[in-house]
């Protein structure tokens, strides 16, 4: 059984789409091999029948951990803002309360990846899944989209050189090329926006893509690749404290607390679907209902005293389990 909560990551462009926790997962259960050995470090297992009692707790344990991280981080920072906006309207830009409220909030912004675990992105948006993205153009790279080249691209990765190359033809078939251009670009750790002409690359990447990125055409010099990254909301909140003037901060602070407001909502709706998830876990709520289950199953046994098959499959299912589960379920 693998039981997870499947989330959606937040992006500039379409927000967070409501996660949902599959309730398929709950009813799926992998049969418990005979050989199965059980120690005392699988438990607590599984409240279903699983060959792996933990791997749903690790991975749920994981996203929780991610969601814990995010709102973690964008309460702090609405917190700083608030504090900020007050000292600003409260006592004017030559305040030193001010001053100090905007250097605590540069501070934040600062430390967004270690403070956040790298659950927000430059946006300032969550990341619940995967790595945080920077979404950058390229004209160079949108070019051999639309003229095939053969051509080598190359990423100084320390002192190692990440090497990608692609190669076109004559009756080269676009589509064709177009394949084979995304794949060599993703091999370096780039990716191209579906539809859109705009790359991504993850935020621990792009600092090296965006100096070191070359290529080089058949017969041609290597050319460096120029890069330019999506404003991000972290860097204009940033200036816009830093510069003092609150009349020009104000609209982006007040609009970054909408911002943080509505996530802070849509998070805290997700960890509340995660508790009744694994509040739902436990297969044996009650003190007696391992009984009343057991008395059940004595009763679909009896009706379905004259169908072998349905016999056979409740006689395998019993002899697969473990001493250790039985014991634990009417423990």
């Amino acid at each position: 059984m693998q039981v997870g909560l499947h989330t959606s990551t937040l992006s500039n462009a379409g927000g967070l789409a409501p996660s949902a926790v599959s309730p398929q997962a709950l009813n799926r259960s992998a049969p418990v091999s005979s050989k199965t050995v059980l120690t005392n470090s699988d438990y607590p297992a599984s409240p279903l029948l699983t060959t792996r009692p933990q791997r749903y707790s690790v991975q749920l344990n994981d996203q929780l951990t991610t969601l814990q991280h995010a709102d973690s981080y964008l309460g702090q920072l609405e917190q700083r803002l608030l504090d900020y906006r007050h000292a600003a309207t409260g006592g004017g830009r030559r305040s030193p309360d001010l001053q100090t409220q905007a250097a605590a909030l540069t501070e934040l912004l600062d430390k967004r990846v270690v403070s956040s675990g790298g659950a927000v992105d430059r946006q300032l948006m969550p990341v619940l899944q995967g790595e945080a993205k920077v979404r950058f153009d390229a004209p160079a790279l949108l070019h051999l989209a639309n003229a095939p080249e053969t051509v080598m691209f190359s990423v100084q990765d320390g002192q190692k050189k990440r090497l990608s190359a692609l190669t076109a033809q004559t009756d080269t078939d676009a589509r064709q090329y177009a394949l084979q251009l995304n794949n060599a670009l993703r091999r370096i750790g780039i990716e191209r926006v579906p539809g859109e002409a705009a790359f991504t690359t993850s935020e621990t990447q792009f600092a090296q893509i965006s100096a070191t990125l070359m290529q080089k055409g058949e017969g041609k010099a290597a050319q460096k690749v120029a890069v330019q990254a999506e404003p991000a909301q972290a860097d204009r909140l940033r200036a816009a404290v830093a510069s003092g003037n609150w009349g020009a901060a104000q609209p982006l602070v007040q609009s970054t607390l909408g911002q943080l407001g509505e996530q802070r909502q849509q998070l805290a709706a997700q960890q509340e679907k995660a508790r009744q998830l694994i509040d739902g876990m436990s297969r044996f709520p009650e003190s007696q209902s391992a009984v009343a289950a057991s008395a059940a199953l004595t009763s679909t046994l009896d009706r379905a005293s004259h169908h072998y098959d349905v016999l056979a499959e409740a006689v395998r299912g019993q002899a697969n389990l473990s001493k250790l589960t039985v014991r634990s379920l009417l423990g």
